[in-house]
């Protein structure tokens, strides 16, 4: 039986082991995320962290880590987008995981619409009122499923990667 006792802003030491540890591990992250480089050990998670990341995390009992969610600034990368989008419109870029037996539970959507609300709080974001965007791999249907009941959209084509790229609805021009 799954117990989520929380959803906190921040990520303990011991759930940064984890996270490198399921991020090693873990065949479904490693098949549609870079978590294996951006997360292969203690040391390369500060580093990324240090680039101004926050990071709700999603808590079982004794503080086991269940899922991220993480948000950046960062504006949209060069591509050809849908044409309803002014990529200076979005500044922020987010990702969700969830580990283990949080996985398959339906519990990543209102985990990430619980986040968005306690980000869209945040100074940071207030103070410029920008948009966030996220990638999805292409082949990945339960993630874009999720991020379009949670207000994101497609505007572009997959890249040579199979990755593409959903905004938030509320950001594109009439």
């Amino acid at each position: 039986m799954l117990v989520v006792v929380k959803v906190k802003e921040g990520i303990s030491q011991k759930q940064i082991r984890r996270l490198v540890q399921y991020s090693r591990t873990d065949p479904v992250i490693g098949k549609f995320t870079s978590d294996r480089r951006r997360f292969s050990d203690v040391n390369v998670f500060y580093k990324w962290f240090g680039k101004g990341r926050m990071i709700y995390t999603l808590c079982g009992r004794g503080d086991e880590l269940l899922g991220i969610v993480w948000f950046g600034k960062k504006p949209l990368p060069k591509r050809k987008y849908d044409k309803r989008v002014k990529p200076e419109r979005y500044r922020f870029t987010l990702a969700v995981r969830l580990y283990g037996k949080a996985r398959g539970k339906g519990i990543s959507g209102s985990f990430l619409e619980e986040c968005m609300g306690l980000f869209k709080e945040t100074a940071g974001y207030k103070k410029g009122r920008k948009g966030i965007w996220v990638v999805v791999s292409e082949d990945n249907a339960k993630a874009i499923k999720i991020y379009a009941e949670n207000g994101f959209t497609k505007v572009t084509t997959p890249n040579t990667k199979g990755k593409i790229i959903m905004v938030e609805k509320n950001r594109l021009l009439d």
